[in-house]
């Protein structure tokens, strides 16, 4: 999978966004009594703030690394939602209106019928009827 090079903007908006995490997960773990925790993660997110500064092509690699491995880990997340949506969602639904012999789609054939062909009740034509056809 090829990463493009970031943009200005979102190289910022990643650093930031990175910094803010770390230091909410400081202020979390300094309101628990974890004071070492906190001050290790103050300082990473200054240490990210220093090096972007100081040297971006660094900060440039760290995201594009960063970026393939969640890219990864979308994927999988994505699957396991979808089956998971599928099967807990949509599997009961058709189940249960197969039970009670619901056809929403209108799918069954029905052979007493000459057409399927549904008579929509006529109404005066307007010309905004075009613009707005939904």
């Amino acid at each position: 999978m090829q990463i493009k090079s970031p943009t200005k903007k979102q190289l910022n908006v990643f650093v930031l966004g990175l910094c803010l995490i770390l230091l909410l997960f400081a202020w979390r773990s300094f309101r628990e009594d974890s004071s070492k925790i906190s001050f290790i993660l103050m300082g990473l997110a200054s240490a990210l703030v220093i090096i972007y500064l100081i040297k971006k092509n660094f900060v440039i690699q760290f995201y594009k690394i960063w970026m393939r491995c969640v890219s990864y880990i979308g994927m999988v997340v994505t699957g396991i939602l979808m089956v998971a949506i599928f099967y807990l969602v949509f599997t009961p639904v058709g189940i249960f209106l197969r039970l009670i012999g619901k056809d929403i789609l209108n799918l069954n054939k029905d052979a007493k019928l000459k057409t399927y062909w549904i008579d929509r009740p006529h109404r005066k034509f307007n010309k905004s009827d075009y613009e707005k056809q939904f």
